[in-house]
């Protein structure tokens, strides 16, 4: 994909992909990844295939060979005002706007985003293109950490192993505690729940 792109004439092409757009609490996480042509990382796959161990390996990698690379963090606050699918382009825009060098082309996972800059959008990308692969991995490290954090200030939910999604261990939480300041109100079952804080 990326050799076909430049043969197109595009110099830089980053891989984005987002993790948390289904969570119940925390933010929608985006990378963006532009990596270096013939780029080999052992271990490199859709984030969702790798262990927590190996996904902490290959992102260290990642950030090591990439000829660029950035993460952003959209909060739940934004997703409740604006809806999840603006929210991920957001995310991804601004993860894009803090490479350097700027791309001049982006391929995404599953469909367009209609970003600013020209895309390709390939589904199933972040199990066959590797700058997407790689995004994934920087995205879900870079969340998962976050989820860990917000874990120590907000402890009655549980957050370092469910990182925000609805689990039935989460859903019990919520059920018996209400929602923190990092839940989405716009979601079931968080719109209808009083909060601690």
């Amino acid at each position: 994909m990326e050799t076909r792109l430049r043969t197109q004439g595009f110099l830089a092409i980053a891989g984005v992909d987002e993790v948390g757009r289904g969570a119940l609490a925390g933010p929608i996480t985006a990378a963006a990844v532009v990596l270096p042509r013939s780029t080999y990382i052992a271990g490199l796959d859709d984030s969702k295939r790798l262990s927590p161990k190996m996904r902490e390996l290959v992102a260290d990698e990642v950030s090591r060979v990439a000829v660029t690379s950035a993460v952003s963090h959209v909060p739940a606050h934004v997703i409740d005002a604006i809806g999840v699918v603006p929210a991920v382009r957001i995310a991804i825009e601004i993860a894009i706007s803090r490479l350097n060098p700027s791309p001049d082309h982006a391929i995404t996972d599953g469909l367009p985003v209609g970003l600013s800059i020209p895309e390709t959008a390939v589904v199933g990308g972040d199990a066959t293109v590797a700058s997407v692969a790689a995004a994934s991995v920087l995205a879900k490290v870079a969340r998962d950490d976050l989820m860990r954090r917000f874990a120590q200030r907000f402890p009655d939910w549980m957050l370092e192993t469910n990182k925000g999604y609805g689990t039935p261990q989460h859903l019990e939480c919520i059920t018996r505690n209400g929602i923190c300041p990092i839940h989405r109100k716009s979601y079931a079952p968080c719109a209808d729940m009083p909060t601690l804080f």
